[in-house]
């Protein structure tokens, strides 16, 4: 028996077959408008990142602009779900006009909150009227509203150009917002969406073929884009990009460089010398290192001439130590570089001669590749004498009330790909370090050269990829907290009351830093491979060494910095000499990295300036060490003390003189780690220190050059 009931699905076809087509049709273009407003918003962003000075890496606009579409996609595939009931109600042009204008007003509110963030100081008479999140919404409901009246009104234009009309100019009117004159920036993003989209309206209603409409819009949407570049190229700001300049050398030196060898010093930041299997490590961390070293002359004892990178970079650009040079941390001046804040950061003075400027005058193509961009960038002096320097991050963003589109989106991207924080995290890592610094050498490497190169990656956030991660045991995790910002708090946390560092979360942060160190490791093999391969390694002098140590949990301190306990200063140096001479000799003296410029000059037979640095395997000066931080957390480490200290060296005896009084002496041999303070059984040894001490200071009374200049001007 057929069922000839109103609900017979037979009998329901024809409307079941109106229902499908005609709610598709009103609902998928919203998928393509709402992906084309997020696409267009991170692209306007992106303009208003740039033209800030920053630089913006394409890799990270692309993440950006591919999770930014993926959730409009999801978003607008939810709410067409969701309104189809709707849709299916309405009849005629009208179902048309739903779901664009939905999209419109959330691409408006969207925009006109981020432009808010970076416009609201500036503009008093229109953060009083229109930069209230109440009318912004009440605007964005009325432009949602507009678009779909003129869907319905329009006799010519469909929907996909009206609401494509609509999206461009509420995108163009948000960008436009950001470089305008300040007083109307918020009156240009209201206003701006209805002027021009109602002047593309008119036009596209007086154009009867759609050929000519389709041309039209696409004509329009150039003269958009140009108008936005043109604004923000005039009133903006120019982009950050890598240093290139020519530095003439002195008349006549050309002729002599020939058969001279070239030069390249690497720096693997944060490297502590017991955490590496080159000395003696149970872990493989440095094998390539390991490799190197049969060519080379190994000093086991090098010493940072600080626990910080720019007052030891310094001491090794210019043959000083940091109160003879002046750049360190610890003054008296906070300056912000770039999108970091560098607290109290003192530049190198252009008056104090560098590695790179000597050779440079010498004829010596030169090139500082620096992956740690916040204490190497330009506006701290370092980049002296390098006709090629690369101290840009991998995304740069300073652009005005920040960047949230970019910081959510690779936090979100970062989080999905596993990465750890090093997605976030805005330094290059070692892969694109050795990538610039050998197309840098197959570019330029015609005449002798002088490469600097400083590896980031066993520095914090500890995060080593895939599969270094392990490199300490395959049943260690990760753990969330070592991303940047929650490790900084926690690190703060235990050196102020001791919480929080568990034996099983101190072995997944060494894990973590180990496998960092591997990486790091593993491109520089890479680019000494490279070396070999352009024949330039053995008329190569290689040094390979790091700026300070790493501390976990000894003395009660995390990271670096504040101290100058032998875990935060003791070092490997590495020399590799042209043609492999000392090749497989290990010095057991204490040395600074200070003297790798005068072993520079020694091998290159240059007179040495009027510097403390000595060649390295013939040192007489005092081997010391400086920081000029205050510290933070408990007793002598308290923030509150503002202090330097000055280290001194004399045999297996480390004399400590502190501005607090709270002097120390240890004897290594005995007390590796430094947790007897000899300072009063051994009085005589100290006193003679102290003296040491005293006269060094009185020599290098400090005269502080003039704080960093910044770029941005909101520093």
């Amino acid at each position: 028996m057929v069922d000839s009931s109103p609900n017979n699905l037979a009998d329901n076809l024809p409307a079941l077959r109106e229902f499908g087509p005609g709610v598709l049709r009103a609902t998928l273009p919203g998928v393509v408008f709402a992906v084309l407003g997020a696409a267009g918003t991170v692209a306007v962003s992106s303009v208003a990142a740039v033209y800030s000075g920053s630089y913006l890496g394409w890799d990270v606009m692309g993440l950006v602009t591919g999770f930014w579409c993926g959730v409009a996609l999801v978003g607008s595939v939810v709410i067409g779900g969701l309104v189809s009931p709707l849709v299916a109600l309405v009849k005629g042009r009208s179902r048309l006009a739903i779901l664009p204008g939905l999209i419109v007003a959330a691409v408006f509110l969207a925009n006109a909150l981020l432009t808010r963030r970076a416009i609201i100081d500036n503009d008093p008479i229109g953060k009083t009227l229109f930069l209230n999140v109440y009318f912004m919404g009440a605007w964005a409901v009325l432009l949602g509203a507009i678009t779909g009246v003129l869907i319905i009104q329009s006799k010519r234009a469909g929907d996909w150009a009206v609401t494509f009309v609509m999206l461009l100019s509420v995108l163009v009117s948000c960008g436009l917002a950001y470089f305008v004159w300040q007083e109307a920036e918020a009156f240009a993003f209201v206003a701006g969406p209805l002027a021009l989209s109602g002047v593309v309206m008119a036009l596209l209603e007086k154009l009867r073929r759609a050929v000519l409409r389709a041309a039209a819009m696409a004509g329009v949407a150039v003269v958009y884009a140009a108008a936005l570049f043109i604004t923000a190229d005039i009133t903006g700001e120019k982009a950050l990009a890598p240093i290139e300049r020519s530095i003439a050398p002195a008349p006549g030196k050309l002729a002599k460089l020939t058969g001279k060898p070239n030069v390249v010093i690497i720096v693997i930041d944060t490297m502590r010398q017991n955490h590496t299997s080159l000395g003696g490590y149970r872990y493989r961390t440095t094998a390539n290192l390991e490799a190197l070293s049969a060519d080379c002359q190994f000093y086991p004892n090098g010493v940072a001439t600080n626990s910080s990178t720019l007052a030891s970079h310094a001491s090794l650009f210019t043959g000083m130590y940091p109160r003879e040079h002046g750049a360190h941390e610890g003054a008296a001046q906070w300056v912000t570089v770039m999108d970091h804040s560098l607290g109290d950061a003192i530049k190198l003075d252009s008056s104090r001669g560098t590695l790179a400027t000597y050779l440079s005058r010498e004829g010596y193509d030169t090139a500082g590749i620096a992956a740690n961009y916040a204490r190497l960038c330009r506006q701290l002096g370092v980049d002296q004498g390098f006709s090629y320097y690369y101290d840009l991050p991998r995304m740069l963003i300073f652009t005005r009330g920040g960047a949230p589109l970019f910081d959510y989106g690779l936090d979100a991207v970062d989080k999905m790909l596993g990465k750890n924080g090093k997605l976030v995290q805005t330094f290059l890592d070692g892969r694109a370090v050795t990538r610039l610094a050998t197309d840098w050498i197959e570019r330029k490497g015609r005449r002798p050269f002088f490469v600097f190169l400083n590896y980031m990656d066993a520095h914090y956030p500890y995060s080593a990829p895939p599969p270094f991660d392990s490199i300490d045991g395959p049943g260690i995790g990760y753990n969330p907290v070592l991303r940047m910002d929650p490790w900084r708090k926690l690190s703060v946390k235990y050196m102020e009351d001791g919480t929080g560092l568990t034996p099983e979360f101190l072995r997944e942060i060494v894990n973590q830093y180990d496998g960092g160190l591997a990486y790091a490791d593993h491109w520089v093999g890479k680019f000494i491979e490279t070396l070999k391969t352009l024949g330039l390694y053995d008329n190569t002098l290689i040094v390979v060494t790091s700026d300070h140590g790493e501390w976990f949990g000894e003395h009660g301190l995390l990271t670096h910095d504040m101290e100058l306990y032998e875990d935060g200063v003791r070092v490997p140096i590495l020399v590799k000499y042209p043609g492999q001479e000392h090749k497989g000799e290990v010095r057991q003296e204490r040395v600074s990295i200070l003297d790798i410029f005068g072993t520079v000059f020694d091998v290159l037979e240059m007179p040495l300036p009027a510097v403390t640095a000595q060649p390295l395997d013939r040192v007489t000066h005092a081997i010391m060490a400086e920081n000029f931080s205050p510290g933070i957390g408990r007793g002598k480490h308290n923030s509150r003390m503002k202090r330097t200290l000055t280290v001194v060296y004399s045999g297996d005896y480390k004399y400590t003189h502190s501005t607090t009084g709270q002097n120390e002496l240890y004897d290594l041999a005995a007390d590796p780690g430094e947790l007897k303070n000899v300072v009063k059984e051994k009085a005589e040894i100290a006193a003679r220190l102290e003296a040491e001490a005293a006269d060094y200071l009185a020599r290098t009374a400090e005269e502080e050059p003039a704080p960093a200049e910044s770029d941005d001007d909101d520093a």
